[in-house]
């Protein structure tokens, strides 16, 4: 069963999820906004998705991977400060 998680900390804090994508020892890497970083594809936890489900989607949308071929070895959560 897939671990839940809070979509919300603190005030001013939100749980996200992130994808680490490896394919022929090449990481998977998006542009910010800006265009001045690199990054990997990672969003918030919305309504009731669990940390897997946020990767996967998250992977689709920011970096136009498979969801069903992207395989997901680990998940871990952390809490990102918003402005």
């Amino acid at each position: 069963m897939a671990k839940r998680s809070k979509t919300r900390g603190r005030k001013g804090e939100a749980a996200q999820a992130a994808v680490v994508a490896v394919r022929r020892g090449r990481v998977c890497l998006i542009t910010s906004s800006s265009g001045r970083r690199w990054l990997v594809p990672k969003g918030n936890l919305q309504g009731g998705c669990d940390l897997r489900e946020t990767a996967r989607r998250e992977a689709w949308e920011e970096a136009g991977l498979d969801r069903k071929s992207t395989r997901l070895n680990s998940s871990h959560e952390w809490i990102s400060r918003m402005p």
